[in-house]
């Protein structure tokens, strides 16, 4: 055996254990019992220090130091695991172990406190995470912020200054708009009962329109939606069917049935290669947020979604009606369900928050009275219960600290995109109108998706592109949105 074959052994074994960890972790949050915690904990726990000493095991740092790439994409990969394997040596076995403990027992903790809006019972497990990720993150040197070394997990070459000057300039232009958006006379609160029985009918026709393979995947109920995707055969979408909420509760699926298509157009031969792998979140974030708002709140969908609603609910909802409603600007409490353009103010809180967490600034103690005063002075308005707070989302829990950002870097990401596709494709929404999804995700296919890690995410959308401003796209989107007639 050769040592490129070694290599490619040592990848696979390694993405299989990643997978089983997100097999774990999709059966945690749809159909395990919740007594069953302590021993998924356990085993959770177990398979990532097993990962752990995969990849960093002193025989696989002999591979990767006498291999030489015999062409770019080799060297790609060899760059990608020799920085993985660095990253990976200076993490002691035993904190990767007790930060997926930590990480298994909070997101339990997370779930019930929210059921039961009790924050004081989760408190102790977000101290023990975030306790366990300010660890991890010193174990990097080199870095001008501690957070740049959370960053560098999801948005790699990200960094806290890039994002603070970018997170200025998009606020600078947004917070004007918001204010002017919300002065205008809008459309009233979409309100709406549909039974959850319907509102799966209405899902399943949804993601597979837009190409969602069902051979290679499914759809189930989570608490918080979310999507794992294991390999390209085998991603797992999950959404939450709110019987009052039928515009949240569409969004939410077809945000997820975004990130699956990528995850099911990525190039599985190169998977021996550790390559065939999203470039970065922010990157992920885009495809989400491209078919949330770019496709899924544009008038050409609702022309086509209106009949399929009548069809599996029987009620007539004319497609304008259900866009002015799911293109309100509004400030609102809950992150998911917030519109597309106050969604950003939501994420630069998070990031300020989590930032201040992790670099010491904030206590977890005061985490939730800092969060309603953000709440109060960049929306103007406070949640009355942590549900609506702090609770809201799953990413702390999890141990996802340096996600957040890449929300708003998919938004950014996603607008370019929009342009570009057009100027490409200039019939584009008469196809949509018509339910024709496949030259979208052909194009996205052939520009985003097939790329996998051989490139950087910028290096991606800027081939996807050409050069363009990010901002100034999501602010012309913006006002295209809310100028139709």
């Amino acid at each position: 055996m050769t040592n490129w074959n070694r290599f490619h052994t040592h990848m696979e074994e390694q993405a299989s254990l990643v997978q089983i960890l997100e097999l774990l972790a999709w059966d945690q949050e749809t159909y395990m019992p919740s007594q069953a915690i302590e021993y998924r904990a356990k085993q959770s726990a177990m398979i990532s220090g097993l990962l752990h000493e995969k990849k960093t095991s002193s025989s696989f740092g002999d591979i990767l130091s006498t291999l030489k790439a015999q062409d770019n994409t080799q060297a790609v990969a060899l760059e990608r695991a020799r920085k993985s394997y660095s990253r990976s040596l200076v993490v002691p076995k035993e904190l990767v172990e007790d930060l997926s403990t930590s990480r298994s027992i909070a997101t339990q903790s997370w779930a019930k406190a929210k059921e039961n809006d009790d924050l004081s019972s989760f408190l102790p497990a977000l101290k023990e995470v975030v306790k366990n990720i300010q660890a991890y993150a010193r174990c990097f040197e080199g870095a001008d912020h501690i957070y740049d070394n959370l960053l560098e997990e999801y948005d790699p070459g990200m960094r806290t200054s890039y994002l603070d000057t970018l997170f200025q300039q998009l606020e600078h232009s947004l917070v004007p708009y918001v204010q002017e958006q919300t002065a205008k006379k809008q459309s009233d609160p979409f309100e709406m009962f549909i039974p959850k029985e319907s509102l799966t009918r209405i899902n399943q026709p949804i993601i597979e329109a837009l190409g969602f393979n069902m051979d290679s995947g499914r759809l189930d109920i989570s608490t918080h939606p979310f999507t794992v995707g294991m390999s390209p055969n085998d991603v797992r979408l999950t959404t939450r069917n709110l019987e009052t909420d039928f515009l949240g509760t569409i969004s939410g699926t077809i945000h997820e049935c975004g990130h699956g298509l990528y995850e099911q157009g990525l190039p599985r031969d190169l998977s021996h290669l550790g390559l065939c792998a999203a470039a970065g979140c922010g990157l992920h974030e885009s495809q989400s947020r491209f078919y949330e708002n770019i496709i899924g709140k544009s008038m050409a969908f609702y022309k086509w979604l209106s009949p399929i609603i009548y069809r599996e609910s029987g009620l007539i909802i004319p497609a304008k009606r259900l866009y002015t409603a799911a293109n309100v600007v509004r400030p609102s409490l809950l992150r998911i369900y917030a519109d597309e353009t106050t969604y950003n103010l939501h994420i630069i809180i998070r990031y300020q928050l989590e930032k201040a967490l992790i670099e010491g600034d904030l206590a977890v103690d005061d985490l939730h009275d800092a969060w309603n005063e953000k709440y109060q002075k960049n929306l103007g308005i406070t949640p009355q219960s942590a549900k609506e707070g702090m609770l809201q989302d799953i990413h702390w829990s999890s141990g996802l600290f340096g996600y957040f950002p890449s929300y708003t870097i998919g938004n950014l990401f996603s607008a370019s995109l929009r342009f570009a596709l057009e100027e490409k494709h200039p019939s584009i929404w008469n196809e949509i109108e018509k339910g024709e999804f496949s030259t979208v995700l052909t194009w996205l296919r052939t520009n985003v998706h097939c790329k996998g890690h051989t490139l950087s995410q910028e290096e991606i959308i800027r081939q996807a592109v050409g050069e363009r401003d990010s901002v100034a796209d999501l602010m012309a989107h913006f006002t295209e949105r809310h100028n139709w007639e």
